[in-house]
């Protein structure tokens, strides 16, 4: 992230920050998002005549996939290694060994050491097509807010609105 070379850091800074939870608390990564900040409306948006609202980003993230029941609690698991293909601030095409139905709302958790905190999100099933003889990829539309503000500081927009 640094301008005219790279970071490189040290064990201890890595075990401290980097590896845990405090990631939030990291200098280098404060600055990162800083510089970010001038570049948000840069990076945030779509050109204009595509349908998307925010820019995706490429990430293999292992995440649990459980249906969701009429009050946002998790109820039977669809799959435990399901893999993200991308993520955006407004949603995330997940690819899972099983087809979602359309509509359906799903509750979502990625797996430990991910980088994002760990915590349930709910997403509402938008699209499936089958990628692979045994694999299917979906699109799912983040329904709280909450998870569309981590997923959006962890891509690096800080500071989405809530909606």
């Amino acid at each position: 992230m640094p301008q005219g070379g790279i970071y490189l850091p040290m064990p201890d800074h890595v075990a401290m920050f980097c590896m845990t939870s405090n990631f939030l608390q990291c200098p280098q990564y404060v600055q990162g998002r800083e510089l970010l900040k001038v570049k948000t409306p840069e990076y945030a948006c779509v050109t204009e005549g595509s349908r998307r609202r925010f820019r995706r980003v490429s990430e293999h993230l292992r995440m649990t996939l459980a249906m969701c029941g009429d009050s946002g609690e998790q109820l039977d698991i669809i799959d435990d290694a399901a893999v993200t293909v991308d993520l955006s601030a407004g949603g995330v095409r997940i690819e899972s060994m099983r087809s979602l139905p359309k509509q359906g709302r799903v509750t979502f958790k990625f797996a430990e050491g991910s980088g994002l905190p760990s915590w349930m999100g709910i997403g509402e099933i938008r699209w499936t097509k089958v990628a692979s003889e045994s694999r299917f990829q979906s699109g799912v539309a983040f329904v709280d807010s909450r998870t569309k503000q981590a997923i959006g500081a962890y891509i690096g927009l800080p500071g989405l609105p809530l909606m």
